[in-house]
């Protein structure tokens, strides 16, 4: 009888080989997988083509494992789903996310800095945690060094980590809820475009016109800013005004 290894070998000697260069296979797959992704995060489909060899799994897991996304108001949206697929590690994927969008109001404040200590390779980061309370999760955010766009509040940091913080100064697209005070904006070095929420009230002695005025003081203290944004509050008590500033 044949022994188990001699088996193995025929097994092997008989496996087909890959009719195409590994480069143009590679290429192949990921274009592939681009197909099938319109949108983040990607389908059972996509996911499947992690079976097809290990190579192709290797290839394709960064692009299928570049978002994150956690929310309490679409469960079902939640990629990746660590609690329902257990052989998921943040540690293993977590070098793979450029897009880390948080909307968990309710989580613990030490579980999102452990997920965001482990993706350092963030490129959009939107987090609407608790906008009053970011200084408290500055220790794992402050190394980021390849976000451009930030979606999130600024309450709770100082000029100090502003200024020494690599996320704070190659960040380019910057959209906060309120508007904060200007020497703070004014140390985002690379900040060209700016958004904001605010509202536009009638107070006694402050005209709407001051209001509009005080907005674009602040925007225009931006050093190198090309397009802003303001929308206005859509309390009862505010005033519907709605203003675009562009190619500032």
């Amino acid at each position: 009888m044949e022994s188990l290894a001699a088996q193995l070998h025929v097994v092997a000697e008989n496996d087909p080989k890959p009719m195409l260069p590994p480069e143009l296979e590679r290429i192949i797959f990921e274009m592939a997988v681009e197909d099938l992704v319109h949108n983040l995060p990607p389908t059972y489909c996509a996911l499947n083509l992690q079976l097809t060899a290990r190579r192709v799994r290797s290839w394709i897991r960064p692009l299928l494992y570049r978002m994150l996304k956690a929310t309490t108001h679409a469960p079902k949206n939640v990629f990746p789903n660590f609690e329902k697929y257990e052989a998921l590690k943040i540690e293993e994927i977590g070098p793979f996310i450029k897009y880390f969008i948080y909307d968990v109001y309710r989580s613990s404040q030490s579980h999102l800095l452990h997920t965001l200590r482990h993706c350092p390779n963030i490129e959009d980061l939107a987090i609407w945690w608790d906008a009053n309370k970011m200084g408290q999760i500055y220790p794992a955010i402050s190394s980021l060094k390849h976000v451009k766009r930030l979606y999130s509040g600024l309450g709770g940091l100082t000029i100090e980590q502003i200024q020494e913080s690599p996320i704070f100064q190659n960040v380019t697209h910057l959209d906060l809820l309120g508007l904060p005070p200007k020497h703070l904006l004014q140390e985002l070095k690379n900040l060209t475009h700016f958004g904001t929420n605010t509202a536009f009230r009638f107070d006694e002695g402050h005209s709407l016109l001051r209001k509009v005025q005080s907005v674009l003081d602040l925007i225009l203290a931006i050093p190198q800013l090309q397009v802003a944004k303001v929308l206005h509050d859509s309390s009862p008590d505010a005033v519907a005004v709605n203003i675009d500033f562009k190619d500032i």
